[in-house]
């Protein structure tokens, strides 16, 4: 029995002509699989594995049967203040969540980036909320013998090309540094003025 979460809205990297954001649609089904369309109904990215959320049919009959407990949401995070607000929402990442786990998905490529398995089947979705004040939404869980609390951690990597420039830059001033340093004669300082 096939059945999906409920369908999400998400921003994407481009604009209309009138400056408007443009929205994608994410669509999760039950088997663990995850599917991101752009507007026309082209498919930018999917996901099938078994590292993904599932729920219901799994024979537990403490699981849902439905999609009660799948969510997909988006994380905020603090860093997101310091960059436009038109980048912020397209690079939050997605949380997707059903009866026995959940992982966080980036919005771009698709990848997951981190994935947990509950300890007990949950009872109904999760929540959304900022548990230890860092500003970014962390996930509370309920099952029928406890809450749950997963506080999640950003870090935005750095490009990679930035990090190849600033490592060539530094070699350059190396090699500047040991030209001026060593390349002239000791003892011999020649002046533009100098006449011989």
């Amino acid at each position: 029995h096939t059945s999906f979460a409920p369908t999400m809205l998400m921003e994407g990297f481009d604009r209309e002509d009138d400056g408007k954001p443009v929205y994608d649609l994410l669509f999760a089904l039950n088997h663990g699989s995850l599917q991101r369309y752009d507007p026309n109904g082209i498919l930018k990215w999917s996901r099938i594995t078994h590292d993904l959320p599932t729920w219901g049919g799994d024979g537990d009959l403490s699981s849902s049967s439905e999609n009660e407990n799948a969510l997909l949401g988006r994380v905020d995070f603090k860093d997101a203040s310091s960059i436009s607000s038109f980048v912020t929402a397209a690079i939050r990442p997605i949380l997707f969540s059903g009866d026995n786990g959940m992982s966080i998905v980036s919005s771009g490529r698709g990848k997951i980036l981190a994935g947990v398995s509950f300890p007990q089947h949950v009872i109904s979705r999760p929540i959304l909320v900022d548990i230890d004040g860092d500003s970014t939404t962390d996930v509370l869980i309920v099952t029928n013998d406890a809450v749950w609390g997963y506080i999640v951690n950003i870090t935005l990597g750095g490009s990679t090309l930035i990090r190849i420039a600033i490592i060539l830059l530094m070699i350059v001033f190396a090699i500047a540094i040991l030209t001026h340093e060593f390349g002239q004669e000791q003892g011999i300082s020649e002046r533009a003025t100098d006449s011989n």
